[in-house]
């Protein structure tokens, strides 16, 4: 992203978290370049076969910490909350 002042991303830890990337490493490098933040929650699915996609305190993500690490970093831009058809 270095020179393109003009692109920025969505950052969505969910797909950190389902990669098995914690919080911390992932929003530390990536959030200078975020303009949204979308939220949802997830945890390992049951059966240990793929990563199950859950509404925001139905999972594993500390949002207390997350929400912590945002106002220590200064984040002044908008954060959704994510409702997809995965979570049905």
């Amino acid at each position: 992203f270095t020179g393109k002042q003009w692109l920025k991303l969505l950052y969505d830890y969910s797909h950190f978290q389902a990669a098995g990337e914690n919080l911390a490493t992932s929003l530390s490098l990536l959030l200078p370049f975020t303009a949204l933040i979308s939220i949802k929650d997830g945890r390992p699915a049951a059966d240990g076969k793929g990563f199950e996609r859950l509404l925001p305190g139905d999972g594993t993500v500390d949002y207390l910490d997350y929400y912590r690490r945002l106002v220590r970093a200064r984040w002044s831009g908008h954060t959704v909350v994510e409702i997809s058809g995965q979570i049905h």
